[in-house]
């Protein structure tokens, strides 16, 4: 049986990363522990990145059958890196927030929440060597579509952002699971079917960027280890928190050639 986590798991598997008291400002030791230049895109991101993860900690709280008393502790324990990750506070001396909103205490009441989180949201935990052929993966596809798609296609650039998301959060947080990973998957999937209505022969490219698309997502797909659930992969695409028969699905979608035909 593969082993499974969840989004409270990997928050508090990163926050744990994250509690030496360092003397120094936010924005340095944030840099200086994920390897990037404080004033480049990806040490933006990484900032949103982990407050839009505890975001979602705490709706799958708030959507809980917990009593009341329960997700208001519960949201007190996720205010914290919110409030720790908040761009004010990047001036500030990350000795101070370690002391306050990232420390070892701070981590295990994050890890408190998780009974409830696996009630909700659930996947399986991949290995270092499969979250790397994930990344390497995406790459690989980024470039193809770089080289034999030209830049003046619509959709071209879209398409490749949606995709080194995807990368940037497994190269840096090791996180591929459906939270942070359907929405993308989801664009993408939209992207394909506009592509696609679009193949005429005004569009040369459209033929060569659907095919590539279609051996990328069939990839994701594949490692998603849902390749052979369709019900399954319909639910989390377009209905993660809903029964599946409340989720008006897009017509196109049955038709798309790496979904599965179960």
């Amino acid at each position: 049986m593969a082993d499974l986590t969840d989004p409270a798991s990997e928050l508090s598997a990163v926050l744990g990363l994250l509690t030496n008291p360092a003397n120094e400002q936010t924005w340095q030791y944030l840099s200086n522990q994920f390897g990037v230049d404080h004033n480049s895109i990806e040490f933006s991101l990484i900032i949103a990145e982990i407050r839009k993860r505890a975001l979602l900690i705490s709706r799958i709280v708030n959507e809980s059958d917990c009593d009341d008393s329960v997700k208001s502790l519960y949201n007190e324990f996720i205010s914290l890196p919110i409030t720790a990750f908040h761009v004010q506070n990047l001036n500030q001396s990350w000795s101070n927030m370690a002391t306050h909103y990232v420390n070892a205490n701070s981590v295990r009441n994050i890890i408190a929440t998780v009974p409830v989180v696996k009630r909700k949201v659930q996947y399986i935990r991949y290995t270092d060597d499969e979250l790397e052929d994930i990344s390497e993966s995406i790459a690989l596809l980024v470039e193809k579509i770089r080289s034999e798609i030209v830049i003046e296609f619509f959709y071209r650039e879209s398409i490749i952002l949606n995709l080194l998301e995807i990368k940037f959060r497994i190269d840096n947080f090791r996180w591929f699971g459906w939270d942070c990973t359907a929405d993308l998957i989801r664009r993408l999937l939209e992207q394909y079917a506009i592509v696609r209505s679009s193949h005429t022969e005004n569009l040369p490219h459209a033929g060569a960027m659907l095919n590539l698309l279609n051996d990328g997502l069939a990839h994701l797909l594949d490692r998603l280890k849902l390749h052979d659930d369709r019900l399954e992969l319909l639910k989390k695409l377009f209905g993660y928190y809903k029964d599946i028969a409340a989720v008006s699905l897009p017509s196109y979608i049955l038709q798309l050639p790496f979904i599965p035909n179960q």
